[in-house]
């Protein structure tokens, strides 16, 4: 059995697949535990052409309101 169907089978209103194929949790997107992934998150979050952050408590809490 597929992810997909586990979690489609498996009804919790939490979690769910979006028609793009984004895992989402608790209407955020789920990053698996990977370094590399999470260091290209927090580098684009930092470096993006429309960052704008007073500090890194900010920029945490930004990014905690799209990700899990």
């Amino acid at each position: 059995m597929n992810l997909r169907n586990v979690i489609v089978n498996c009804k919790l209103k939490e979690v769910q697949i979006r028609s793009n194929d984004c895992l989402m949790f608790r209407d955020r997107i789920s990053v698996l535990k990977n370094q590399k992934l999470i260091q290209k998150i927090l580098y684009e979050a930092h470096s993006g052409c429309l960052s704008v952050h007073p500090g890194s408590t900010k920029m945490h809490n930004d990014l905690k309101k799209l990700y899990w």
